[in-house]
């Protein structure tokens, strides 16, 4: 009985809680209708509402005041506001035009929304007075500059900033058109590149804080991400790739054809094809990348990485491996060239397809297993885990081998000696076809009939 009353007695309060609530907040509202700007215990309120797009700027003959041809760079900055760039095969001038959606509550007389376009030597600078706004019902403004048909953006350099509005170069038309390079910034806005704009001469360097950056563009000599937390979609670009993270990295890129270099600290990196032939697609971590993950299907040049808890895997590589780590573990599933891998206590997958590569894995305390497809001069070795070794029926080598915990070989029923020299498949004393195996606290495990996929 005590805890019903005590629920109801709850309930009467809540109620007239919320019926006090819902009349300062009637109150509120037809002063806002009768007598905007009125201070009622200290709080001073506006209603700003901005609807409707107009034109802001059109170059035209008869306009003097700005020729196409006398500006090289665009420089807009805002707050709120968004900016896109487009081509509109419609329209025979360049123009920029402002579409506001805004309703919202504002406790300052700063409420004006305007849009200023004005020529400072070589520089169009679009510069954006936003109201300060309280509480937004609805807050969407956009800034376009349009490029007309017949003309483009080629000789024109793009730098362009916001506090949380989105940036976008292109859309997904087939109405393409050039720029020179691409400099954007933004705090928490999403920032987009699309296809059907070329970058000619210069690069793209965009950074952002905690956003998505979607980057489908792939004419570009080189593009440059800083960033701090938000994901990174890229299909494809023919230009380098330079990252630098600074929080988590999201990161999931299709055909980067020239070089990679990464510095981040956590997080994980997909990269689906890097490089085009081996004159690059090079792989380079900075400053070690601490707990990222590396994924790459196909690279035609070297992997140089360094890590302290991420993994890698390479599913194949053309060119030379390096991959040091601390706890990460160390997969290739196919290997053309030299690879050396180092790592405390992470595991070490590695499948060799070079008869010339030489190969060497050392390990503390993580299990290494291999698989030869060919064999060249290799070096295995471990601390405190176990070895295990895959080759071809019927390829001959010699393997030179040391163990604590013993060897086995697929091929012998006897008991083998701890430490000692082992040649297969009628290999010789000088068979130049070498594996070097050292299990200091572990077990080395020999088997044959392993087949190449």
């Amino acid at each position: 009985m005590a805890k019903s009353k005590v629920k109801r007695g709850f309930l009467f309060y809540l109620i007239m809680f919320l019926a006090f609530v819902l009349g300062i907040f009637c109150i509120l509202a037809v002063v806002l209708i009768f007598n905007p700007g009125e201070d009622i215990y200290g709080i001073n309120l506006r209603y700003v509402s901005y609807k409707n797009a107009k034109e802001i700027y059109r170059y035209t003959d008869n306009d003097i005041r700005i020729s196409d041809t006398t500006y090289t760079t665009v420089e807009f900055n805002s707050g709120f506001t968004n900016f896109n760039i487009k081509y509109d095969s419609s329209e025979s001038n360049a123009l920029v035009y402002f579409s506001p959606m805004v309703n919202a509550l504002s406790r300052s007389e700063n409420i004006d929304f305007t849009v200023s376009v004005t020529l400072v030597g070589e520089t169009l600078k679009i510069d954006v007075t936003e109201p300060e706004l309280w509480i937004g019902f609805g807050m969407s403004a956009t800034v376009t500059m349009v490029c007309p048909k017949n003309k483009n953006f080629a000789d024109k350099t793009f730098n362009i900033t916001t506090e949380t509005g989105s940036i976008a170069f292109g859309d997904t038309t087939n109405n393409n058109h050039s720029v020179k390079e691409i400099f954007a910034k933004s705090k928490s806005g999403e920032i987009t590149v699309n296809k059907n704009v070329s970058i000619t001469t210069g690069n793209a360097t965009i950074e952002t804080e905690n956003s998505t950056i979607n980057y489908y563009n792939e004419n570009t000599s080189d593009l440059n991400i800083t960033n701090v937390n938000g994901r990174i979609n890229i299909t494809k670009t023919n230009g380098n790739l330079h990252i630098l993270n600074t929080g988590t990295l999201e990161a999931n890129c299709g055909t980067i054809e020239g070089n990679i270099l990464l510095e981040s600290t956590k997080g994980y990196i997909n990269i689906n094809e890097l490089g085009t032939t081996e004159e690059n697609g090079n792989f380079t971590t900075v400053n070690n990348c601490q707990l990222t993950n590396i994924t790459i299907k196909k690279m035609y040049g070297n992997a140089i990485v360094d890590l302290t808890d991420g993994f890698v895997v390479i599913e194949e590589i053309a060119k030379r491996a390096t991959i040091e780590t601390t706890n990460g573990t160390v997969e290739i599933k196919k290997a053309n060239d030299n690879v050396n891998i180092s790592t405390q206590n992470g595991a070490v997958t590695l499948y060799q397809n070079s008869e010339a590569a030489i190969t060497s894995v050392v390990t503390k305390k993580g299990k290494i297993t291999s698989y030869f497809a060919q064999i060249g001069t290799v070096s295995l070795s471990t601390e405190n885990s176990d070895i295990e070794i895959n080759v071809v029926t019927g390829q001959p080598f010699k393997l030179i081998y040391e163990t604590k915990d013993g060897i086995t070989a697929s091929w012998s029923t006897s008991t083998l000696e701890k430490n000692g020299t082992l040649l297969v498949s009628g290999a010789t004393e000088s068979t130049t076809n070498v594996i070097e195996a050292l299990a200091t606290n572990g077990k080395i495990n020999v088997k044959e009939g392993y087949k190449v996929a």
